[in-house]
């Protein structure tokens, strides 16, 4: 928020006085606002659909609910059997590996031609970076994965 003019103090909320909305009007940050807003809810090529959530595996992508197409999880994980290759983000990664219960916050290449990149940096895990046609991955693991694996560092894999 700096960027955009701010401070964290204009943020910070104390614990014994009623929440208030801070007020956050800049010009960068409503340009920046309608620039998002004005984007497509997905880019299709020949061969790759990329995609915030994922897609219906029922409809056709032109006739799916925007809603759909950014939050959508399970039936588009599980159900998916298109042709192109679909890739997205919203759910974390370590979800849709075999081993929940491994930290594994790598890109995730399903067998029915999903690949899920977000690395759940936000809540630390790691920052995916997938590079096209190569399909190679590259990361920038956050301070907390990092302790967790104690030293065991991988910042770069080819699928």
């Amino acid at each position: 928020m700096q960027s955009y003019g701010f401070s964290e103090e204009q943020f910070i909320i104390k614990e014994d006085e009623p929440f208030e909305k801070p007020s956050i009007h800049s010009e960068k940050l409503n340009e920046h606002i309608q620039f998002i807003q004005s984007l497509d809810y997905f880019v299709e090529t020949d061969d790759v659909i990329f995609v915030h959530a994922g897609v219906h595996p029922e409809k056709s992508i032109t006739d799916t609910d925007p809603y759909e197409l950014i939050w959508i999880r399970d039936i588009f994980h599980n159900g998916y059997c298109g042709e192109k290759t679909v890739i997205f983000g919203h759910t974390p990664t370590k979800n849709l590996h075999k081993d929940k219960d491994k930290q594994d916050y790598s890109v995730y290449f399903g067998e029915n031609r999903i690949i899920g990149i977000d690395g759940a940096a936000v809540y630390g895990g790691q920052l995916n970076c997938l590079e096209l046609p190569s399909r190679t991955v590259y990361c920038v693991e956050s301070d907390k994965l990092k302790a967790m694996k104690e030293g065991d560092i991988h910042d770069k894999q080819t699928i």
